[in-house]
């Protein structure tokens, strides 16, 4: 729902270097504070700092997108941290803990992209380009995909009309 704040892994589960959490919505910025130990400026910024979690701290990257110029169109912060699922799953729990009363909660398959679409950041040729991306099973077909995200179908049909 349009007005509350999601968040969900944004790299393949499992373990790997790197794992990314994105929260997206009006309560992104005091979602990621509750875990983020460094202060995270209101504005587009790369923030290297540390998480809290569990009485730890454990280096993290922080990346800041405010609203409208993100992916969504909302306020976005990405939290980049070491790609432990044991790890990721203790942050998605701290993020999600009391959830309901701070106005965030798990995103739902291809919320992200239909928040872009709702804010006005895709539109729906785009969003089926980044659906088709995601499942290219080759070098051809991602670059087709490539081609219809960046808007070959809309200029086809702006040109028609």
């Amino acid at each position: 729902m349009i007005g509350d704040t999601i968040v969900a892994l944004a790299t393949p589960s499992g373990p790997g270097a790197r794992a990314v959490l994105r929260l997206s919505g009006p309560q992104a910025f005091a979602a990621a504070a509750r875990c983020f130990a460094n202060s995270l400026p209101h504005e587009r910024a790369q923030v290297e700092g540390d998480l809290q979690i569990l009485g730890r701290r454990i280096p993290a990257m922080a990346l800041t997108m405010i609203a409208p110029r993100s992916f969504t169109g909302e306020d976005v912060v990405e939290l980049h941290v070491p790609g432990s699922p044991v790890l990721v799953r203790l942050l998605q729990d701290e993020l999600l803990r009391d959830g309901e009363a701070h106005g965030i909660r798990a995103a739902l398959p291809g919320e992200f992209t239909a928040r872009a679409c709702e804010n006005g950041r895709l539109d729906l040729a785009q969003a089926e380009g980044l659906l088709m991306l995601l499942h290219a099973q080759d070098q051809q077909q991602a670059l087709g995909a490539v081609q219809w995200l960046q808007g070959g179908l809309t200029e086809a049909v702006q040109t028609a009309r």
